[in-house]
């Protein structure tokens, strides 16, 4: 669930935003709202959620955290690399949707 359900729920409102800055042809806006909020969710919510706990230490099942963090460096690095250019194409934005429903099919077997 945490990989197709949560993550619309908290993914929806970014995706709406990005739509907004590019109804407005402003890109720099929709690239910086998507990954302010990944830097967002990724050092503060992280930190929080963690400090809120009672244990003192957790336990993280290199496993999923591999997979997952392997997943967050491949699609970043696309976004750099994409990006450098200065031109987002058509085959790029689909290679990641591509990607993303490849990562469901790998978390779910």
């Amino acid at each position: 669930a945490g990989v197709t359900l949560l993550a619309l729920g908290n993914g929806a409102p970014d995706v709406f935003t990005a739509v907004v800055g590019l109804g407005q042809d402003d890109f720099q806006l929709a690239l910086s709202d998507l990954m302010g909020g990944g830097i967002f969710i990724n050092t503060v919510v992280l930190g929080s959620v963690i400090l809120c706990t009672t244990k003192e230490n957790l336990e993280v099942d290199k496993g999923p955290f591999l997979r997952d963090l392997g997943m967050y460096i491949l699609c970043t690095s696309g976004i750099f690399f994409f990006c450098l250019d200065g031109i987002v194409t058509m085959v790029e934005s689909l290679g990641f949707i591509f990607v993303y429903f490849a990562y469901i099919v790998i978390v779910l077997v």
